[in-house]
């Protein structure tokens, strides 16, 4: 067992000195806080609370801000499954792509064409990945027999296709 010492201050009066074993500081604390919140108010009332009441949102991400970023999604090519479009509505894009490259050239592009605020990374993910159903390889299964005959063939027979 342990002691802790110590000083508390008050609003009003002079400080407090007082000892607690370790398992009474947290009890004695949690007292405290309500003690001081109703001591700041002028009935002796406990004041609401005022967490995320406040308008100062730094990471809200602006409209315009958002279509910029759907407007460069929507310049990549997008292609459909092979076998799987009719289960379903999902497309995708080239095999070397990754959300990290898209991004990376969503700046380029957004300072060629002279952008004053662009998205960060994690807000053009987040936009990816809620507002669009966009994949980044060809499912294994997905694959036409051209395609197979094609893989499959030496490269001297290539010429046939």
């Amino acid at each position: 067992m342990y002691i802790i010492r110590l000083l508390i201050t008050k609003t009003r009066g002079p400080p407090i000195a007082t000892s607690h074993t370790g398992l009474s500081v947290a009890r004695y604390a949690a007292g405290f806080y309500s003690f001081k919140k109703k001591d700041d108010s002028i009935t002796g009332t406990v004041t609401p609370d005022k967490r995320g009441k406040h308008t100062n949102r730094p990471f809200v991400i602006l409209d315009s801000v958002k279509q910029e970023v759907r407007e460069h999604i929507n310049l990549f090519p997008k292609v459909p499954s092979h076998y799987c479009r009719e289960k379903t509505n999902k497309l995708y894009v080239e095999d070397g792509l990754t959300i990290s490259k898209m991004y990376r050239l969503y700046t380029t592009w957004a300072n060629e064409k002279q952008l004053i605020s662009l998205a960060t990374e994690r807000q053009y993910r987040d936009i990816f990945n809620t507002e669009f159903n966009i994949g980044f390889f060809k499912p294994k299964k997905d694959r036409c027999d051209i395609c197979a005959d094609f893989k499959l063939k030496p490269e001297k027979n290539c010429r046939d296709y």
